[in-house]
């Protein structure tokens, strides 16, 4: 994740954090189709990953799935 703040060479909007300090989460809104969510300890958003897995790509479905066993 690189936030686009200040970057001249760019024609894009800035990236958007969602930062919760309570829950210790981090969203990360990159684009219209979706965002990350990512947490100090996996068990945090582990209700969130098996609610809307069916919302994460293929390309990622993979990976996450691991982190998740």
């Amino acid at each position: 994740m690189y936030p686009r703040f200040g970057r001249k060479k760019e024609i894009s909007y800035p990236d958007v954090f969602l930062i919760n300090a309570t829950k210790d989460i981090v969203m990360f809104m990159y684009d219209d189709r979706g965002c990350e969510v990512i947490a100090k300890n996996k068990e945090i958003i582990r209700d969130l990953y098996k609610k809307y897995k069916e919302w994460i790509p293929d390309y990622e479905r993979e990976s996450i799935d691991n982190l998740f066993k």
